[in-house]
């Protein structure tokens, strides 16, 4: 469905690209949702400095939001699109669309399971997505803006709870999350083999679009390696934000 009128495009042909690696439409969007999770961030930690229940209104009512983009995202993918529902994509099973559900109700409700999800899910892996994205579609299309806006959610969420409310994992926590992780993603390669489908992208087919996934080699080994990726990257992602906190707090100290 074209979001944007054709008298818009016409003068700037990069308006109908869909995107992909740093071309125009990747770039700006990836700074545009960094200025804005920086600026959202910052509100969160000046309010928490001036009154605790004042940044847990603003946080709660970032989480509603979160909840309405998520509701839509649903709703378009499930049947609202012109499209209609369509079981290669229109189940909200991705691990960003479970993401970002985790992200809205970890602003909302602030749950220590969650949180612990959300860390590795967002900053981990829905990161992923800001560098190599996922997207068939350019800024002419509605489904351009959900895909930024869902993970815009999911790694403003997961970096606000680091920097506004100090969520410092522990080693132990990353092997919560991992498990978790691969639970998940077992339930899903399961579910892709009853219905043909690559929630996840843990089955045979790979993305459109290029992404660490295509580098892999060959499938089912190739979930071998992924499964590593992410083990490993759970585990340094805790080791470097835990030694940058203690960086940062020696400094403070000093």
């Amino acid at each position: 469905m074209q979001f944007l009128p054709n008298n818009l495009i016409a003068p700037i042909p990069q308006l109908a690209e869909a995107a992909s690696l740093f071309n125009l439409p990747h770039v700006f969007s990836i700074t545009v949702i960094i200025m804005l999770i920086v600026t959202l961030t910052c509100v969160g930690c000046s309010l928490k400095n001036d009154s605790i229940a004042r940044e847990a209104v603003f946080r709660r009512a970032l989480g509603t939001i979160g909840l309405a983009i998520w509701a839509f995202t649903a709703s378009w993918y499930g049947g609202l699109r012109p499209e209609g529902f369509d079981v290669q994509d229109s189940l909200p099973l991705h691990y960003c669309d479970i993401g970002g559900l985790v992200a809205s109700l970890v602003l909302v409700f602030h749950t220590k399971i969650l949180r612990i999800v959300l860390f590795f899910w967002g900053i981990g892996l829905s990161s992923q997505g800001l560098i190599t994205p996922i997207v068939e579609h350019g800024p002419d299309a509605v489904e351009f803006y959900i895909f930024w806006a869902l993970h815009a959610l999911i790694v403003g969420a997961a970096f606000y709870d680091l920097v506004v409310h100090r969520f410092i994992p522990t080693f132990r926590q990353a092997g919560l999350a991992i498990l978790i992780t691969f639970v998940y993603g077992f339930a899903l390669l399961f579910l892709n083999l009853q219905l043909g489908t690559n929630y996840g992208y843990v089955s045979k087919t790979t993305p459109g679009s290029t992404t660490i996934i295509a580098f892999l080699g060959p499938w089912p080994l190739r979930l071998v390696w992924l499964a590593l990726i992410i083990a490993s990257g759970f585990v340094l992602l805790t080791g470097i934000t835990r030694l940058a906190t203690q960086s940062i707090t020696k400094q403070k100290r000093s």
